[in-house]
């Protein structure tokens, strides 16, 4: 890992009143530190007048910068970072898939997602007249969808919550799809997210992450980076939203692991880059994120024909 900076706090005596020769040692081990691995090292002291002038020029002829107060060492260092030059930067992706596009149907989409590392709810695909046995079979509460539509909420073709073979059949009385979804109803989620990628023809691919979910309109709010992104570039990206908030725990209230969010976005980045010559969009809405994982409960692909 890239390390930026190493501190080392240390207040020295006045020489006036004081012995400093059992500071010594500090200078010591900071020259030897710096020697063995080059990398930027500074001595910090809680107070600015808590480094002697002297001391602060030896270390400099090591190459050891001092850094007075914690408040404007803190500063200095954050200010150091604004312009830091990303080593070995990334090559934008400017690929262009060409052609018809066809909209894979949910369950497939979500299968090759899976082979990412990606977890999805228990699933399966059926007639619509086998549902109820599914449903039997993956046990309740459970969700149908109709197979083939794009957006199924909107369409009313997303039943969820189904506690029973009663109001499964209820629910498939309302599909005209011959084919259904039948999953596991996934029911503690602490956030829903959106991750969508899409072709932007002056910049590449362009990822968004954002409150997903009944939210997404609802709170438009999203953050979007170009691919490639590093893990902590995810990172930041996804700690500007607003939901972030409620992920870590607003209020005391159970938060989750960021990690596996951030882990499932890079994830679906492996899969788009594997891709990109044959995909022209993927929104998953929502990744449902729990307190023990992070699901992938409803993915849209569409590709080349």
């Amino acid at each position: 890992q890239h390390n930026g900076i190493t501190i080392i706090i240390v207040d020295f005596p006045r020489d006036d009143n004081c012995d400093p020769s059992a500071w010594n040692c500090v200078i010591t081990a900071a020259k030897m530190a710096k020697k063995s691995e080059n990398k930027p090292l500074a001595l910090v002291s809680t107070l600015s007048e808590n480094i002697p002038e002297h001391v602060s020029f030896e270390l400099l002829e090591s190459n050891i910068i001092t850094l007075h107060g914690l408040d404007t060492a803190l500063a200095a260092i954050s200010v150091s970072s604004i312009n830091q030059t990303v080593v070995n930067p990334k090559p934008i992706l400017l690929s262009n898939p060409t052609g018809k596009s066809i909209l894979v149907d949910e369950y497939d989409a979500k299968k090759s997602l899976e082979k990412y590392g990606l977890k999805l709810p228990e699933t399966e695909k059926c007639l619509q007249s086998d549902a109820h046995l599914v449903s039997d079979q993956i046990g309740y509460p459970v969700v149908i969808k109709a197979l083939g539509s794009a957006h199924k909420s909107e369409l009313g073709e997303v039943f969820l919550n189904l506690e029973n073979q009663k109001s499964v059949k209820e629910a498939l009385r309302k599909i005209s799809k011959k084919h259904v979804i039948v999953e596991k109803m996934i029911g503690d989620a602490v956030v829903e997210l959106l991750v969508g990628i899409v072709h932007d023809p002056a910049h590449g691919m362009l990822l968004t992450v954002g409150a997903g979910g009944v939210l997404t309109e609802i709170l438009s709010d999203t953050s979007s980076l170009l691919l490639p992104s590093s893990k902590n570039e995810v990172f930041e990206c996804f700690n500007q939203l607003k939901i972030s908030k409620i992920a870590k725990g607003y209020r005391g209230a159970l938060g989750v692991d960021i990690n596996q969010i951030i882990d499932a976005i890079m994830k679906i980045q492996d899969f788009v880059l594997d891709n990109r010559d044959k995909l022209f969009e993927i929104e998953i809405n929502p990744l449902i994120v729990t307190t023990s994982e992070v699901i992938v409960a409803d993915a849209l692909i569409r590709k080349v024909n």
